[in-house]
């Protein structure tokens, strides 16, 4: 039941120099938002959870990457992302790598000469939500799947180029941030 969760929307412009969770904080000060202590959540239907199970079939652990960031300053290098999973193959480990249709060349390059399973852009938000509860880690850029994997309750590798304060503190359990690189 979906209803105990209503929002209300406010059409507020995007400032280009803020993150967005400065703006937040700073619509938090104002009175245009209100904090709650929900946690946030993914709505799934039975079908995605069916799609994931397909997905993360074996009972390996898996490990999600998720290398798109929409803006290349905020993006891993692909060869890195590719070299660290050469260095785990050694390991009993699954690979996937996660992203938005914009993605799937990068992903291509990233599975290469690896055992990684490219699935950039074959996922709705709903279906990866669900697949990122089965993996044991996403290791990713500052991006929506960043989010999408603290919501899942997946251990979360955040590569970003600042250390960024604000991160909802129902999350920061599952994040671990590494500033300039791993």
């Amino acid at each position: 039941d979906h209803s105990q969760h209503s929002e209300v929307n406010l059409p507020v412009k995007r400032k280009e120099n803020l993150h967005v969770w400065e703006q937040h904080k700073l619509l938090l000060l104002v009175g245009l938002m209100v904090q709650t202590d929900h946690e946030p959540e993914i709505f799934s239907s039975a079908t995605d959870i069916e799609k994931s199970q397909e997905i993360i079939s074996t009972k390996r652990p898996t490990i999600a990457i998720a290398p798109g960031a929409g803006i290349k300053l905020k993006e891993w290098q692909a060869e890195k992302y590719r070299q660290l999973i050469l260095k785990l193959e050694s390991y009993d480990l699954d690979f996937i790598v996660i992203g938005s249709k914009a993605d799937v060349d990068l992903g291509e390059v990233i599975s290469r000469q690896g055992k990684a399973r490219n699935l950039c852009g074959q996922l709705s938000i709903t279906e990866l939500h669900e697949v990122l509860k089965q993996c044991v880690i996403l290791v990713t850029n500052d991006s929506a799947p960043a989010h999408i994997g603290a919501s899942a309750k997946t251990t979360v590798i955040c590569n970003t180029p600042k250390r960024r304060q604000g991160i909802p503190a129902s999350w920061q359990q599952s994040y671990n941030y590494f500033e300039n690189g791993l």
